[in-house]
């Protein structure tokens, strides 16, 4: 069943207009919600109104219970959209409850029930989560190549038969991906951008009448004038959003986070007095209302303070209690901080141990791409490897020299050096035997190590491509040239190609090569998905060939630039049953790759032009030795092209 936007408007825009209404009767109006159920017309109005209002009140503890009903209702109808909307729902929860390996399951779970449907605006709410998520666990790159992704599926939306209230709730969401992309390039430092995607956010806030956005927005930007050193314009921001929260009624939740901002900008400021009225007045309510993940942050401002003022048995106390919570929360970012408050602390208190313990937990932190416990745990091996070597030379000669001298003493005593240099020599080959065991045993721990370190390698080159190709699809959506725009979408097909062979890399346990099959086949559902023409069929006849990397890189590219060929001048609109066929096999010592298409074939000496793409076509075919040739199919039925790459077995492997 196609998904319906009022079903699906929760979170996204809904968790971020927050309430603006008094909360002291919220456990009440909740149960009444529950109660009424039935004198609602249908179930999308019911699961609507339990999510809804959930989202509203920014998913306090009072509102669990509604997200519970609204599961155990879709449970029971086995519907995959109102499961979907449901657990998304739930994942938000536990987003705003700190509680973040539980958001991101919920949200994978919502996920899950959408892969096969026309669900794009969900799953835009569903990847917009999931990017803060990561943002918040401290991967920025994930978190921003996923909101880039939720991006590219809101573009693809079409509007134009929403409802006016479609309509607004779609500039909801976008509101809410402006912000969030404008924080992710806050944490970033691209002040710069982050800037524009705040205002863009700000504008549409109060267009839309958001009064309680428009406050959270201003706040953000006030971080992001804070993180750029601009103090007097951080305050002035961070003033003004408490102003706007307080005026559209919102949550008291969201006063004490504006409070916490201001608090830290006066810090930053030196004016300590009014810092510590606004920290205090944070701490209070996250203390009271058990938000573990909110209160790390107030500890750690307010430590940081003390640490300014000279206090350091106040600021070792508070950034203690910081750095426990945000370990359990794990917020890298908080405890990093934390971390980084109490190296400075111990310093000063002269406790030397403990400021090295924590500098050493701060640089862990901050620097996460370089696994430097697994490097100092291969280095203390091996420091332990050759200690005991060393212990065990000199033992054995004292032990050498000991019998020599017992054994000029006296013959009488022959029987015993006899046999003490019988059990020299079975000690010496035991302690023999347990070297070669250590050693081999390190050897293998070591490889083992690196190759780990390769996987995450070829994942982090996954995710720099997935960025770099969606930093082209928004660059492509501002250009109105449509050669330049045609241009920079090849060049992301092109890119996409080497990220799926990445992939693959990432999730196979060896390295060494990669099976052709898999990796043809994942490349040919991207390129076809990216052109969304579902009359083409493919047709795969593709053999599980291990391939070297860069000899399946070259032939990842040809295929992206022949397929692409094919969709963009082989088929007339007219044209019915068209297919693109690609075939990989052995053929003696030889490997054979085909694409071929039932198109209008091509015309004598194609193979000649000097296109671009058929320069890198022929460019990369020379480049693993391979044999291209091509066919015009005119004579034939039906008619096509048929491109050949005939390849040496001995130059693949």
């Amino acid at each position: 069943m196609k998904y319906k936007i009022s079903l699906i408007f929760t979170l996204s825009f809904s968790l971020f207009l927050f309430s603006q209404q008094e909360t002291n009767k919220l456990n009440k109006a909740a149960d009444s919600i529950i109660q009424n159920l039935d004198k609602l017309q249908t179930n999308q109005e019911r699961i609507s109104n339990l999510t809804g209002f959930a989202g509203k009140y920014r998913y306090v503890t009072d509102t669990k219970k509604l997200l519970d009903k609204a599961l155990e209702i879709s449970t029971d109808l086995n519907q995959k959209e109102f499961l979907a909307q449901s657990y998304y729902s739930l994942g938000n929860y536990y987003y705003f409850n700190s509680e973040l390996d539980s958001a991101l399951i919920y949200n994978e779970k919502a996920n899950d029930y959408l892969k096969d449907g026309d669900f794009h605006f969900l799953q835009a709410k569903i990847l917009n989560s999931k990017g803060t998520i990561y943002r918040k666990k401290g991967n920025v790159v994930l978190a921003i190549s996923t909101m880039l992704e939720s991006k590219n599926l809101m573009d693809k939306i079409d509007t134009l038969t929403f409802t006016e209230a479609e309509k607004y709730q779609f500039k909801g969401q976008n509101l809410v991906l402006n912000n969030s992309l404008a924080n992710f390039y806050n944490q970033m430092e691209d002040y710069e951008k982050a800037f524009i995607y705040y205002d863009n956010a700000y504008e549409a806030a109060l267009k839309l009448n958001a009064i309680v956005n428009a406050g959270v927005i201003i706040s953000n930007k006030g971080e992001s004038f804070l993180n750029s050193g601009h103090i007097n314009e951080a305050i002035s921001a961070s003033e003004r959003g408490k102003e706007l929260k307080i005026e559209g009624k919102a949550h008291p939740r969201l006063i004490a986070n504006s409070d916490l901002k201001i608090g830290l900008a006066y810090s930053k400021n030196g004016e300590y007095v009014k810092a510590l009225q606004f920290l205090n007045n944070a701490h209070d309510y996250y203390v009271d209302n058990q938000l573990d993940g909110k209160l790390a942050l107030a500890l750690n401002y307010r430590g940081e303070l003390f640490l300014e003022q000279k206090d350091y048995l106040n600021a070792k106390s508070d950034c203690e209690s910081s750095k426990k919570l945000a370990k359990e929360q794990s917020d890298l970012e908080a405890y990093m901080n934390a971390c980084n408050c109490l190296y400075k602390t111990n310093k000063q208190l002269n406790l030397i141990e403990a400021s090295l313990i924590n500098h050493e937990d701060y640089l862990k932190a901050k620097d996460s791409l370089f696994n430097e416990k697994n490097i100092k745990k291969q280095t203390q091996l091996e420091m332990e490897y050759a200690f005991k070597v060393e212990q065990d030379l000199q033992k054995l000669e004292a032990e050498k020299n000991e019998k020599q001298r017992k054994l000029y003493l006296s013959f009488a005593i022959i029987g015993l050096i006899i046999a003490s240099l019988l059990t020299f020599l079975y000690s010496k080959n035991r302690s023999k035997s347990k070297l070669l065991a250590t050693q081999k045993n390190l050897l293998e721990k070591t490889v083992g190590e690196k190759n780990m370190l390769l996987k995450e390698t070829h994942h982090r080159v996954k995710n720099s491509f997935q960025i770099v190709s969606g930093l082209l699809f928004l660059q492509s959506s501002t250009i109105k040239d449509k050669a330049a725009s045609k241009a920079l979408q090849e060049t992301q097909n092109r890119i996409n190609s080497m990220a799926v062979l990445h992939q693959k890399l990432y999730k196979q346990d060896h390295t060494s090569g990669i099976d052709c099959k898999d990796y043809i086949t994942a490349l040919m559902t991207d390129i076809l998905s990216s052109y969304s023409l579902p009359n083409i069929e493919k047709k795969l006849m593709v053999e599980p060939i291990i391939m070297d990397i860069e000899v399946v890189t070259s032939l990842g590219l040809i295929i992206n630039e022949l397929v692409t060929n094919s969709l963009k001048y082989a088929f007339s609109d007219e044209q019915t049953n068209s297919y693109i066929e690609i075939s990989l096999k052995k053929n003696n010592d030889d490997v054979v790759l085909e694409v071929i298409d039932n198109g209008n074939g091509i015309s004598e000496g194609s193979d000649k032009k000097d296109t671009l793409g058929l320069s890198l076509v022929r460019d990369l075919s020379e480049k693993i030795n391979g044999k291209i040739s091509f066919e015009s199919l005119q004579n034939t039925d039906p008619k096509g092209t048929k491109v050949s790459i005939v390849l040496n077995e001995s130059d693949i492997l």
